[in-house]
């Protein structure tokens, strides 16, 4: 209500009856210095008195009539006491639910009524004085309880450097005197806030709010960055300027406390609620305090962090030169090895991503990639020359450090890897000059601190020096092992040539055992054959004549084509080359006639198929040479009227034959030395050969410039696939040289 004086002593009379209201005033004239009157309980003279009236008198009708709970909830949010008038003892039940302080009725509006209203007051007066005392003794006792609150952290402080101890006494210390649902400490990374600290979050929230990287242009962070102040947000849902991020939608009220650090604002303490309005200015005062504390415990804890960091680095140089001049190094020739190891020890010692060691070769003017570790997996392919783009090339040519602490903006850097953000270069200098460099990358922009690169420099000037001292020692030896390996090759030599002389002396004896044998079988059937024709020939009959010339025949092709193998065997590599003659043929036709030739006895079953083009550019001398010498095997150690298939397929680039049987199989022990000249299986000793068939196959396979392998099983058959790549390509640019 306007115009009310708080010093002066206000009476509320609330009553529908004037006279009434007039008789109040005379009662209590002595009493009250004014009075304020209406006839109404929800009346706005009501609500704007209510505050400042010292005593309230309210008629019962008013608040028995339907306004009983305007009444009571105007007595709660009041001090002062309430007297209710009644005309009648009956009303007394409903006044008292009501809740007040004293009840008249109209006999006891009497001289006396002075006298009650003071006693009112007087106890009204005591209660408040007793609740502002009861209420000191618990802001003393709240006091003392944050001092020693205080007094704690501050012992946690001067104990130990490790934050996560400090910060989370401090933040069970602000759940005591400042009352929210969750708390937490933000810190900024360079353009970036991430959550550092938390309190009374679920186990599903700290996974969910870890992972939330905010910006620092987020509106309420970007205000305290700014200007250093404190941000208090009463109510989120009124406030234009509020960001929720995902999940934090139940935040009604927010507290934001700069954390400073040399001056500059390195975090945010966050208090929230799900209450609006629930943060004092007490609060707020607090929690500064709070604040700085965890300034303190975050500040300990990097600078801590930054001398153990120092220690560990040089800790680290110890351990890394002292891994260089184990005696070992200096007497070791594997350069690969030792520069594996000390891409290893960069990794490992100086915590970066990926460390490569590569070299000079002065002769060439070529950078070798001599070994590269770390997690990172640079993986470079592009050849690096002296005079070429890149730093590593710029390092070596200009005897420095180079450092590309964003390698975007570094004009010199040439991509080799997507991920890469920041390199360093650092020579490797000997008083001969730059032998190499160490070539550390990172994902990590501005990864190396000037004392990392400090460190790494010293720590690349004892890696040249073992390196140059194991290529000196290298040297030496390379000399001593050069004139060493000579002898050696000269005995060698000798060896070679007396084992190759022992070779052709085993040779020689094995081929003429071997044809001497061969040649005798097919000479005395053709003895047998014509004594028989020319002392018995007038008693046969035709077709007996006729058949022992046939013997003889097949007999003298056998001797022959014996001969063949043995002359082409005979024959040198660049001497068959001469009589290797491809040309135009009819594969179809070719193959045919030789199984037609091999089949005239009819003592196996020989199947032949034959697909695609009928033509080929191909030797059909040595083409024939192939189809008889591996139908002669097959049906040699097959059984009689065994399946032989043979297959043959022109496909459009080669020419696939293929022959299988189902005879003996060959020993696994036999396969490696299968193709040699006069090599026999171990198990046909029992049966007629030469042991030159597959030799003079594999010879023509390889004139043709094609393949041959072979499947088999002991006791089940063999099959041989030759595969022979069509020359008609070849035959076209030799009748085209200028295409």
């Amino acid at each position: 209500m306007a115009g009310i004086d708080d010093e002066r002593r206000y009476a509320l009379i609330v009553h529908p009856d004037i006279t009434t209201r007039e008789h109040l005033r005379s009662l209590l004239a002595d009493v009250f210095t004014d009075f304020i009157e209406t006839d109404r309980v929800g009346s706005a003279v009501f609500f704007a008195a209510v505050d400042v009236a010292r005593i309230v008198f309210v008629a019962a009708c008013l608040l028995v009539d339907g306004e009983n709970q305007l009444a009571l909830n105007t007595r709660l949010h009041r001090t002062a006491p309430l007297v209710v008038l009644v005309d009648a003892d009956e009303k007394l039940p409903d006044i008292v639910q009501a809740g007040v302080d004293d009840v008249l009725t109209a006999s006891m509006l009497s001289s006396s009524l002075s006298q009650r209203v003071k006693w009112l007051l007087e106890r009204s007066m005591l209660q408040d004085e007793l609740k502002s005392r009861d209420q000191l003794v618990l802001e003393l006792q709240e006091e003392q309880q944050f001092t020693e609150a205080l007094q704690e952290t501050v012992a946690a402080l001067t104990q130990t450097f490790d934050p996560h101890h400090v910060i989370a006494l401090l933040l069970d210390h602000v759940g005591h005197f400042v009352p929210h649902d969750r708390a937490n400490i933000m810190l900024f990374t360079q353009d970036h806030a991430h959550v550092a600290y938390w309190h009374r979050y679920t186990p599903e929230e700290v996974e969910q709010l870890t992972r939330v990287t905010l910006s620092i242009a987020a509106s309420h962070i970007a205000s305290v960055v700014r200007t250093g102040n404190i941000i208090l947000i009463p109510d989120t849902s009124t406030d234009p300027d509020w960001y929720a991020p995902p999940g934090s939608e139940w935040i009604r009220s927010y507290v934001g406390v700069p954390i400073r650090a040399y001056d500059l604002v390195i975090g945010i303490l966050n208090i929230d609620s799900a209450q609006p309005n629930n943060f004092s200015q007490k609060h707020v005062r607090r929690l500064q305090t709070f604040a700085h504390q965890a300034a303190i415990a975050i500040g300990n804890a990097q600078l801590y962090d930054t001398i153990a960091r120092d220690a560990e680095k040089l800790r680290a140089l110890h351990r890394a030169t002292a891994f260089l001049f184990t005696p070992n190094l200096f007497t070791s020739n594997d350069l690969l090895a030792l520069s594996e190891q000390i891409a290893r020890t960069v990794v490992v010692e100086f915590g970066k991503v990926d460390c490569g060691v590569i070299l000079v070769e002065p002769e060439t003017g070529l950078l070798t990639r001599l070994a590269r570790a770390g997690n990172f997996q640079v993986n470079a392919t592009q050849p690096l020359y002296l005079d070429g783009p890149g730093l590593v090339p710029e390092a070596i040519r200009t005897n420095r450090t180079i450092y590309a602490p964003d390698v975007t903006q570094q004009p010199s850097y040439a991509p080799n890897n997507a991920s890469t953000r920041s390199e360093l270069v650092v020579p490797l200098r000997t008083p001969q000059g730059v032998i190499g460099v160490l070539d550390l990358q990172s994902s990590i922009e501005d990864a190396f601190s000037a004392q990392e690169q400090s460190l790494l420099e010293m720590f690349a000037e004892r890696t040249a020096v073992t390196i140059e001292n194991i290529n000196l020692y290298n040297r030496i030896r390379a000399h001593a092992e050069d004139l060493e390996q000579r002898v050696e090759l000269r005995t060698l030599e000798l060896r070679s040539a007396l084992e190759r002389e022992r070779e052709l002396s085993e040779l020689k004896s094995r081929f003429i055992a071997r044809v001497s044998h061969e040649f005798r079988t097919p000479l005395a059937l053709m003895n047998t054959a014509s004594d028989l024709l020319k002392n018995y020939g007038e008693r046969m009959s035709s077709e007996q004549r006729v058949e022992k010339l046939n013997r003889i025949q097949a007999e003298v092709q056998n001797l022959t084509m014996m001969l063949e193998d043995i002359l082409t065997i005979s024959t040198g590599a660049a001497d068959t080359k001469t009589i290797f003659k491809p040309d135009d043929i009819d594969l179809q036709k070719l193959c045919a006639d030789a199984v037609n030739v091999a089949n005239e006895g009819a003592t196996h079953d020989l199947r032949f198929t034959y697909s695609g083009s009928p033509n080929a550019y191909l030797d059909p001398v040595w083409i024939r040479r192939i189809l008889q010498n591996l139908l002669s095997n097959a049906m040699k150690y097959s059984q009689i009227q065994s399946i032989i298939r043979v297959r043959v397929e022109r496909r459009f680039f080669d020419v696939v034959i293929e022959v299988e049987d189902s005879g003996i199989g060959i020993p696994e022990t036999d396969h490696h030395r299968l193709f040699e000249a006069f090599h026999r299986a171990g198990n046909v000793e029992h049966i007629s050969g030469t042991g030159l068939g597959l030799a003079i196959v594999r010879q023509a396979v390889e004139l043709h410039g094609g393949s041959v392998t072979f499947r088999t099983k002991l006791g089940q058959g063999t099959t041989f696939t030759v595969i022979l790549p069509d020359n008609a390509m070849g035959k076209t640019h030799e009748e085209n040289p200028s295409s």
